[in-house]
């Protein structure tokens, strides 16, 4: 499984050759996390061209796996979650 981050879909939403590229010849283990549909979601709907993104957003994630953050996060190392915990 690929998982890919905001900047990545975004990249590929916005037609950025190379980054097209590269998810179609992954297509088939490509998966986005859901929080990740949720802030490509809050972008569209904040941008100047809201249904047009919210179209692209939607055909893109008809293509890939979406994720929730328990499959997602499965096989990180424990360090990643040291480093994310809330300041004490």
């Amino acid at each position: 499984m690929i998982l890919l981050d905001t900047n990545v879909v975004v990249a590929h939403l916005n037609g950025h050759a190379a980054v097209t590229a590269k998810i179609s010849s992954h297509i088939e283990e490509i998966a986005v996390p859901a929080l990740v549909v949720a802030e490509l979601d809050y972008g569209a709907k904040a941008s100047t061209r809201p249904a047009e993104n919210l179209a692209r957003l939607s055909t893109f994630l008809q293509c890939v796996e979406v994720v929730g953050f328990d499959e997602a996060a499965e096989g990180l190392p424990p360090t990643v979650f040291e480093h994310t915990s809330a300041p004490h």
